[in-house]
């Protein structure tokens, strides 16, 4: 068996996918096919992108107005939901609003006012949800899938690759990674360290 790299640009990161074939062919038509699905998710649900169907929906969320969304869409809001409750409330699709309070690049925390006045507009519990239809009970919210976007995502290029007929592979997508199939042995995945990016502070054993 033989080992194949490719790397892209896709979501905001570096990402990579390394296939194990002895088919240089098949591996190239898998990374190919799964690069294209990254490229669509991100079309379809960037907020950088006015023509995307999450800039759609935000531009209904910003008038307080209801949006029916199709079932990939669908999707992803119902495990939205699921996390929101699962985490008591403190995972929320709403809550990128307060990108407008932080700035990270200047490294100032905002004040107490700049955030208050932001709040009112932040709130899963505040939009009603019933498939398909999505509700915004306050004018000015909007919603950021970024959260569980690269994920879907990263599942997303899994299941391509392997129904292209990748039997052992991993995929990489700016640290959102899914193992590919099942190899004869685990793959060893470091997590680096904070204060030394030169080396990981734990390695990781990770198998389909």
């Amino acid at each position: 068996m033989d080992g194949h790299l490719f790397e892209f640009y896709a979501l905001g990161g570096d990402c990579s996918l390394q296939f194990i074939t002895p088919s240089r062919s098949l591996a190239q038509d898998a990374a190919i096919a799964v690069e294209r699905e990254v490229a669509r998710i991100e079309a379809r649900y960037s907020r950088y992108r006015p023509d995307s169907e999450l800039s759609r929906i935000n531009d209904i969320a910003a008038i307080g107005g209801s949006v029916v969304v199709d079932a990939e869409t669908a999707g992803l809001i119902e495990y939205a939901y699921e996390c929101f409750r699962k985490s008591d409330g403190l995972f929320d699709i709403t809550s990128g609003l307060l990108r407008k309070a932080w700035n990270f690049h200047v490294g100032v925390l905002p004040t107490e006012k700049m955030i208050a006045e932001l709040l009112p507009r932040i709130g899963l519990s505040k939009a009603d949800w019933s498939n398909p239809r999505l509700t915004f009970g306050t004018a000015g919210m909007e919603i950021d899938l970024g959260g569980i976007g690269k994920e879907y995502a990263a599942d997303r290029a899994a299941q391509i690759a392997g129904a292209t007929g990748i039997e052992n592979g991993l995929v990489n997508l700016g640290g959102d990674i899914r193992v590919v199939g099942r190899g004869e042995l685990p793959w060893r995945i470091g997590i680096r360290h904070p204060r030394h990016p030169d080396r990981s502070m734990i390695v990781v054993e990770l198998a389909s």
